[in-house]
Order: C-alpha cells, then sequence, then structure tokens
C-alpha cells in the first residue's frame, strides 16, 4: 500500500522580492491597475506568498472580476512556486483543472478563482499555458505564477473554534471529497512529502533530525504504521485536499450563516488514502487546542462527526484513522526539524512543530479502543449542543 523508495526533498522558497511584481503582474496578467502599497507577504512553507490588491482588465478577464463595479480595487493572492513543483507544471495544472471541477460542483464552500495569465494559451505545451518569473539572484531558476481570487475571511487559528465550527470543517472537508470522487488526475499520483501513504518513508528519512525523546516516541509511530499498512485493507482512495490546517481554514460567515467555511492553497493536492483528509484536520486541531481544551481528542471528535455527515469510514479506515493521525504530527515534527537544520529562522516551520510533539504525545497515551469511545461519546448527539 506503501510507496517503498520514494525520495523525499526538501524544497527551498523561490527568492522573488516584492519590488518586481508591479510591472510583472501588469505585463502578464490581466490588470489595468495593481497597488504596489498594498503588497503584502503571506506565511508559506515552500512558496512564495503575496496579498496585493489590483484592478482587473474586464475586456481581457471575460468581465470575471470579483467586484460588479468598474475600476474598483480587488483582492488577490500571487503564487510564486518553489523550482521543484515548477518543475512538474503537469502537478499544477492539475490544481487549477480541480478547482474548476469544484466551482463547476456548486458545493457551497467558499475557494479561490483562478486569474489566467494574458495571453492564457489552451496548448499542450505546459511550458506555453503558464507565467514563469526569474528569481532575484539566479536567472537559471524560473518559478510558475499563479494569481487567485482572495478569499475573505478570518483564518481560523483566529476565532475560537466551537464545537459547532468543528464540526461545520469535517462537514466542509466531507463536501469537498465527494466532490473530487469525481476528479481526476494521473500527475497527482505523486511522490510527495505530505502525501500520507508515503510517511513511513518521510518519518524514517528525517527522524534523525529529531531530538530525544521525541525520536524515541516517532520510532514507536513509524512501527504503527508500517504494520497498518501491512495489515490494513480498505483504504478508498481519490483526490483531497490534504491540508486543512488553521491557515488553510476561513471563517467567512456573516449574518444568517455566521460559521460558513471557506479553503484555500490547494498545493497539496494529491490522489492518496481518502481517510487521510481527516486525519490532517484533526491532528491540526488536537495540536491546536491542547492548551485550550481539558480533552483535546474528544474536541477533535467533532470534526469526525461532520465529516461522517457526508462521508462515512468503513472499517479498515476506521483502523488506520488513529495511526494516521499520528502519523501527520510525525511527518510535521521530522520534516520541520530537517527544515529548520538549513533555515534556523524559518517561523512558519516552527507553528507547529512544539506542539505538535506534545499532541503525539497525548495521542499515544490512549489506545484505539479508548480513541473510539470518545467518539462515541461525541457522535451520539449533536456534538455542538454546548460550545
Amino acid at each position: 500500500m506503501n510507496d517503498s523508495g520514494s525520495t523525499v526533498e526538501v524544497r527551498i522558497k523561490p527568492r522573488v522580492s516584492s519590488c518586481r511584481l508591479e510591472n510583472y503582474l501588469l505585463e502578464r496578467f490581466p490588470f489595468v491597475e495593481v497597488n504596489v502599497a498594498s503588497l503584502k507577504e503571506l506565511n508559506s512553507y515552500e512558496d512564495r506568498n503575496y496579498y496585493f490588491k489590483g484592478i482587473l482588465d474586464a475586456k481581457v478577464s471575460g468581465g470575471k472580476a470579483d467586484s460588479e463595479v468598474p475600476n474598483i480595487f480587488d483582492e488577490f493572492v500571487v503564487k510564486i512556486y518553489n523550482q521543484e513543483d515548477s518543475n512538474e507544471p503537469a502537478i499544477v495544472d492539475a490544481q487549477i483543472k480541480a478547482l474548476l471541477h469544484l466551482k463547476e460542483e456548486n458545493i457551497n464552500v467558499k475557494i479561490p478563482t483562478e486569474v489566467f495569465p494574458r495571453p492564457h494559451q489552451q496548448s499542450p505545451d505546459l511550458e506555453q499555458k503558464f507565467a514563469f518569473i526569474e528569481w532575484d539572484d539566479d536567472s537559471s531558476k524560473k518559478s510558475i505564477v499563479r494569481v487567485l481570487s482572495f478569499v475573505p475571511g478570518k483564518m481560523f487559528e483566529e476565532e475560537e473554534s466551537t464545537k459547532r465550527r468543528l464540526y461545520n470543517l469535517g462537514e466542509m472537508l466531507g463536501k469537498l471529497d465527494m466532490a473530487l470522487k469525481t476528479f481526476y488526475d494521473p500527475s497527482l499520483v505523486r511522490t510527495f512529502t505530505w502525501n500520507l501513504k508515503q510517511g513511513g518513508d518521510v518519518i524514517r528519512r528525517f527522524n534523525e533530525f529529531v531530538e530525544s525523546p521525541e525520536k524515541e516516541m516517532i520510532r514507536d509511530v513509524l512501527d504503527r504504521f508500517e504494520h497498518m499498512v501491512r495489515t490494513v485493507n480498505g483504504l478508498r482512495e481519490s483526490v483531497i485536499h490534504n491540508d486543512a490546517n488553521d491557515n488553510n481554514v476561513l471563517i467567512c460567515g456573516s449574518g444568517d450563516d455566521p460559521d460558513a467555511l471557506g479553503i484555500i492553497d490547494f498545493g497539496d493536492l494529491v490522489y492518496t488514502w481518502t481517510v487521510s483528509e481527516v486525519a490532517i484536520a484533526m491532528a491540526y486541531v488536537i495540536i491546536n487546542s491542547q492548551t485550550k481544551q481539558e480533552d483535546a481528542i474528544s474536541y477533535a471528535m467533532n470534526v469526525l462527526a461532520g465529516y461522517e455527515s457526508v462521508i462515512k469510514l468503513n472499517e479498515g479506515e476506521r483502523k488506520a484513522l488513529p495511526i494516521l493521525i499520528c502519523a501527520r504530527m510525525s511527518v510535521s515534527i521530522t520534516v520541520a526539524a530537517r527544515g529548520l537544520k538549513d533555515d534556523p529562522n524559518n517561523e512558519y516551520l516552527k507553528i507547529h512543530a512544539i506542539p505538535a510533539r506534545k499532541a503525539l504525545r497525548l495521542m499515544l497515551s490512549i489506545d484505539p479502543v479508548q480513541f473510539w469511545q470518545k467518539y462515541r461519546k461525541i457522535s451520539n448527539g449533536k456534538p455542538w449542543e454546548s460550545n
């Protein structure tokens, strides 16, 4: 079930400064004006992302600007890919196709809208289809550039995660995965650091950068993961978002629907075990709520309850879920340890690394029977009956 012998890359952020972006965006994308003062770099791990405000040329863009009023600035994100992903334009093309597919499915989840470069060529040669930009200090390196609409809202981490909101998160991911079941692109069957099918390879390779006693704890997770791969059957596979963390999930609600959610950053899109989607989301909830909630694992079960309101897990997926949560935490810890060796000031890598270690200890302190007992208590009633 796992892809043995895979190569796991630590990717370097592209070195492209904001001062070059105004002219580039005006030249390569259908903007009539870019507000330079609005350019702001956003947190990211492997790519470089900037927020900005601009006015789209309605004639060139097909009149698909977010604003209905001419000459009004809309909000956008420009995404500059790391060189490794830029060398795989088919994967980037699949991410664009997935967004278009989800728009067509009309799943009532707020997601970004693509702004295509000009001239946008429907060419079989993907090199001609995308916009590229050279790095500041090395013209031999080029990165793919995409522009997407900015999805307004507060990051999940900025608001209190009530039980109802966590249920809604799980429900949203279920809707997303249900819609993606009818989407497939062969380029998304890939060797990838964040593909939990390859979690064993990642943990095995990068655990050497983790200090004791965490190193021994993660080795225990690796043993459990490999046993699960050998013995558990029935894990369904599909394309999933694969990164529902608290920076990628947005609270977009207002008025009658204050808990409406959106999701951004489809850069980790991959064809893998479908159950990985909810495992990843639960891992992040446990990591982020352990200091705020008496029982962070039970709290995260609200995500699973919401997910199962759309997609019920089968027997194999239920057996796999607890160890997949642990595996995702272990991947985060080991990859961060490896990345911080090369870039000790990378704040993004530090966000989850330390609390992930504490969360992993918490997950390993209970057995699968206790795990599912907690879920039964949550799922027997409405999980949001109390905040």
